[in-house]
């Protein structure tokens, strides 16, 4: 079984300044006024497809997604702009 955990170590591995995010953090990006509130909202329930998902962002960059698995090719990339 992978935990979060794991997921987390591997994440900071391919990514060493990420920031952890909640869901309370993902739903308040979720709930932000935007044109694309709906992609969004869409890349969450992929997101909820996965039930060790560990959701991140990378400061000073636009960039957070979410990581699933072990291997580094299994993450998503969220919509922020």
């Amino acid at each position: 079984m992978i935990s979060k955990k794991k997921i987390w170590a591997v994440q900071l591995q391919e990514f060493p300044t990420s920031e952890r995010m909640s869901v309370q953090d993902v739903y308040k990006w979720c709930d932000e006024p935007h044109d694309k509130a709906l992609c969004r909202w869409r890349q969450i329930a992929l997101a909820l497809q996965w039930p060790h998902a560990v959701f991140y962002r990378i400061p000073n960059t636009k960039y957070m997604g979410f990581r699933f698995g072990l291997k580094g090719h299994q993450y998503m990339s969220l919509y922020s702009n």
